[in-house]
């Protein structure tokens, strides 16, 4: 069934639930369970100047060395409750949303697990959730949690 799940991860506080969730499915289902975190960059078509909105000393490069440290320590917690886990971290210049759902095409996830962010009556086309802009891109089936 599914063999691969993806749950992005956003600095929102959010998680906990959601990967606690994801955690147990994968458990069950014996998958993999695949943390991704994304480090946004100003969108520029020039190599140099991407890769110096992460050189060191920069918010990005701060972002990226905690970033690191957090999907370590989740791969580890992950593995220690006899999960298959494995964190990805990737500089982006793209919105967050099209860097997921192109992740999860190109990497064969079979479920994208995400935090559900309830909106209501205008508030959906004001304010728009990360996990509502994947499920309209994405081919590969999304699940709030």
């Amino acid at each position: 069934m599914h063999h691969k799940i993806l749950v992005p991860i956003a600095g929102d506080g959010s998680l906990a639930p959601v990967l606690d969730y994801a955690a147990n499915l994968a458990q069950t289902l014996g998958a993999e369970l695949v943390l991704l975190q994304i480090i946004s960059v100003v969108p520029v078509d020039d190599y140099f100047f991407k890769q110096i909105q992460i050189e060191e000393g920069s918010a990005a490069y701060k972002a990226k060395a905690a970033a690191e440290a957090y999907l370590a320590e989740m791969e580890t917690n992950l593995r220690a409750q006899g999960l298959t886990a494995r964190g990805t971290l990737l500089v982006s210049d793209k919105a967050e949303a099209e860097t997921i759902v192109a992740y999860a095409r190109e990497n064969d996830c079979d479920l994208i697990v995400v935090p559900n962010q309830a909106h209501t009556g205008v508030g959906r086309w004001l304010f728009s959730s990360l996990g509502e802009k994947v499920r309209r891109r994405s081919s590969v089936p999304v699940l709030f949690v």
